[in-house]
């Protein structure tokens, strides 16, 4: 069976999307900082019958993603799909907005992209299988203000993984 790794599924697309692989027949680790909020999710995996295991991790700490990718490997012996997904978005122009706030989305959105690819690649390496997805928004691509960091991140996303 395929197993997929998802980070940031306790809500929106990465929830949709650890369902939609679930139900395609993947085993899912489905990974949020706050699994104990995740009692819809929870439900909807027992009333769908589908092999998806919720995990807490925290894609802004190099131990937890660390932690998280062997505890995966050790038990199931690999991962054949990344989605990195999760992602934080805080508003204001950037005269309003702080340094932690910039650092914030920076160190989730960007860094922890890097931290999960990097925990999962040299696996993925020794199998020479896998496939990495890095979630990005649109946003940065329209007009509008009061989302200056949030345009950043996902322009330093989606450049990286162009072919």
């Amino acid at each position: 069976m395929k197993t997929v790794l998802i980070t940031g599924t306790s809500k929106g697309i990465g929830l949709e999307t650890a369902l939609a692989f679930g139900r395609s027949g993947y085993k899912v680790f489905a990974t949020m900082r706050k699994p104990e909020k995740a009692s819809v999710f929870k439900q909807q995996i027992t009333s769908d019958a589908l092999d998806i295991k919720i995990s807490k991790r925290d894609v802004d700490s190099d131990a937890s993603v660390k932690q998280c990718v062997d505890d995966i490997i050790q038990k199931n012996g690999s991962i054949d799909i990344l989605v990195n997904n999760a992602g934080i978005e805080r508003h204001g122009s950037i005269e309003e907005m702080s340094m932690d706030d910039f650092q914030s989305v920076m160190n989730t959105n960007y860094f922890g992209v890097l931290r999960c690819t990097k925990a999962l690649l040299p696996q993925m390496r020794k199998d020479k299988i896998g496939c990495i997805i890095n979630v990005a928004s649109a946003t940065f691509t329209r007009g509008g203000q009061n989302f200056g960091n949030f345009r950043k991140r996902h322009l330093e996303i989606k450049t990286p993984g162009r072919t």
